[in-house]
């Protein structure tokens, strides 16, 4: 019917994966008990004191304390940005897909984070949006995707796109990143080391208080 509302397509799932516990489980927890941005499985014995823990798998090069990996993308006027380009400064990488709500939530934020180092407490600082997938569900994001969301959220900042898979590796580089969920974002500081990694979309002071610890 007309007045249905659109549904993006879900992903398709893989087959299941076995993962050995301890004996007689009884139930299983998802949470990020190392605080690496990643979700851990933790399970406990019905019939003993054992708990398992089993540890997301965060990529070499985008885990806490890394070098964050570098990457060659264009924003939404096309100008080529170098991650590395960025070191001296404070970055917030915030990766999103724009059909994400959650991630639209969190980009609504971004011009008050940018607004308060730069104008309230001055701090060199990038809020960089990497922006995966265009309107649709798993499309690539373009130059002209970038312009909007930036537009959307007043943003002055560098928004990096797909740019339809030409000449552009933001592509493997999610890939590498090994995002599982939208919005995910790093902090890097200026030497370029990822000082945290999160999932899930937090709101404007959150960041600048992550920022200032």
């Amino acid at each position: 019917p007309g007045d249905r509302p659109h549904l993006h397509p879900c992903p398709t799932l893989r087959a299941p994966e076995p993962f050995g516990v301890g004996g007689a489980p009884n139930g299983v927890s998802i949470v990020d008990a190392t605080g690496d941005g990643e979700p851990d499985l933790i399970s406990c014995g019905l019939t003993t004191s054992a708990v398992t823990l089993l540890k997301g798998n965060v990529p070499g090069g985008f885990a806490v304390g890394d070098t964050l990996v570098e990457v060659n993308g264009t924003d939404q006027i096309g100008v080529l940005h170098t991650l590395s380009l960025g070191t001296g400064k404070w970055r917030f990488v915030d990766v999103s897909a724009s059909w994400c709500p959650p991630c639209i939530g969190m980009s609504l934020d971004a011009r008050q984070v940018c607004d308060t180092w730069a104008n309230v407490h001055p701090l060199p600082f990038e809020y960089l949006t990497v922006l995966t997938d265009g309107p649709a569900y798993n499309s690539l994001s373009t130059p002209t995707d970038a312009a909007n969301w930036a537009a959307r959220a007043q943003l002055n900042s560098p928004v990096l796109n797909k740019n339809a898979a030409n000449q552009n590796d933001i592509g493997s580089w999610v890939t590498g990143l090994g995002v599982r969920y939208y919005p995910t974002w790093l902090i890097v500081d200026p030497a370029g080391k990822i000082r945290e990694r999160g999932v899930g979309a937090i709101d404007g002071q959150t960041i600048v208080d992550k920022i200032a610890g």
